[in-house]
């Protein structure tokens, strides 16, 4: 068995997100997720966490998951996020 893939992404700047752009990605999220970002008043913040859904969206996609597979995402009390998913 093949031992899984490891992405890390760094930010060394900060970029902001076009409002236009930041509104289709939220739009492509599970309300759920939608709802956890709204609540982020920190714009930098909110689009860090957008950014990171994103990612792990297209990579549960690459990994031949549905494109559904993010609305089971959630956080331990601690804010860790855990998948319904076997990742």
């Amino acid at each position: 068995m093949t031992a899984p893939a490891t992405l890390i992404v760094r930010f060394v700047e900060e970029t902001a997100l076009p409002a236009g752009l930041e509104a289709e990605w939220l739009a492509g999220l599970p309300a759920p997720r939608r709802a956890q970002l709204a609540g982020r008043a920190e714009t930098p913040d909110r689009q860090r966490s957008l950014i990171g859904s994103r990612l792990l969206r297209d990579g549960l996609r690459c990994l031949g998951f549905a494109a559904d597979s993010l609305a089971g995402l959630h956080y331990s009390p601690h804010g860790k996020p855990a998948l319904e998913v076997p990742v």
